[in-house]
């Protein structure tokens, strides 16, 4: 009897035991990461219009026989930029290296790495400097509901809209106007890598971007440009994250050689208060409980001592009376 409830007793105090760890190093937001060091036929990416893999990289517009393209690619797993169960946001880095080579001179249009709401589709009519993001671009002056999107465009070829004379990388929100573009310090479409790094910090609400050439490390000029945003603000809970690449009558390749994607999150101080409060809660109810199991364990002990010396001290006056 005594072995069995000591080791029931153990039993109970490791549940406890593993419960208050248990609480403590559950994830409470989901944590999205992955790395393509290369491409192949990869059932992870939702592939739309001239978007294909070959030879191991991820070409997002690659038949110069159609004069006006578009095409797109999507991770298959949407993140969550926000989650209002926890009051948790999303922070996420992304690095990936691409290729634009020019087919017909001068070359045009260019890629952007995009954020969209969850199950956005490449739109009708984004081919050429719509760069696969915007449907009918051209009309940017209108604001359309539909245009809800994030991006950072690496674009070739001066339009209408860009402010800047040449070859640039642009910050975009719901429009194909960006709100901040800079010069890409060098010809993004020569056929040579570029690496990209884009990083979005949700408490100080900024969103950067930063390029290099590896083939020429030594680019003059600050090659980064970032942005004051709010994610949360502009796009829904959940998101759709891809590429996407637009080329017209002088045509060019875009390539995606390797994307690199990790999220983690940033609690608001709000959520961590009530986080605390219930675990403090939770945890001060299983420490309770495992008092009242020491009481119970303690006095029903206490209980069988008395039960079993009355015994015997029965036992000893039916002895004597007898004797």
């Amino acid at each position: 009897m005594h072995l069995s409830g000591n080791l029931s007793t153990l039993c109970f105090y490791h549940w406890v035991f593993v419960s208050y760890l248990a609480l403590f190093h559950l994830p409470l937001h989901y944590a999205l990461s992955f790395n393509f060091t290369s491409f192949t036929n990869e059932s992870r990416l939702e592939l739309n219009g001239t978007a294909s893999i070959l030879n191991g990289v991820l070409s997002l517009t690659s038949d110069p026989n159609i004069s006006s393209s578009a095409g797109r690619a999507v991770y298959f797993e949407d993140i969550q930029l926000f989650d209002p169960s926890t009051g948790k946001f999303t922070d996420f880095t992304t690095h990936f290296s691409f290729k634009i080579s020019t087919v017909t001179q001068p070359g045009q249009d260019g890629l952007a790495f995009f954020l969209a709401p969850k199950g956005s589709l490449l739109p009708v009519g984004a081919q050429g400097g719509c760069l696969g993001l915007f449907s009918r671009c051209h009309d940017f002056t209108v604001p359309r509901k539909d245009d809800q999107l994030v991006a950072v465009e690496f674009d070739t070829f001066k339009n209408d809209w860009d402010a800047i004379d040449g070859e640039h990388v642009g910050i975009n929100i719901n429009s194909i106007r960006s709100v901040q573009s800079k010069d890409s310090g060098r010809s993004l479409k020569n056929a040579s890598r570029v690496d990209a790094s884009i990083r979005y910090n949700s408490k100080a609400n900024e969103l950067s971007v930063s390029w290099t050439f590896p083939d020429d490390p030594f680019v003059g000029g600050n090659t980064s440009l970032s942005h004051s945003i709010n994610l949360t603000a502009v796009l829904p809970e959940w998101v759709s994250i891809g590429f996407s690449a637009g080329s017209a009558y002088f045509f060019e390749t875009h390539e995606i050689l390797s994307w690199e994607f990790v999220t983690s999150t940033e609690s608001s101080p709000d959520s961590f208060s009530v986080g605390l409060i219930i675990a403090c809660v939770i945890g001060g109810l299983i420490s309770a409980c495992g008092v009242v199991s020491v009481s119970v364990f303690a006095w029903r002990k206490r209980t069988r001592g008395k039960g079993k010396r009355g015994t015997v001290e029965n036992s000893e006056s039916m002895e004597n009376g007898t004797g």
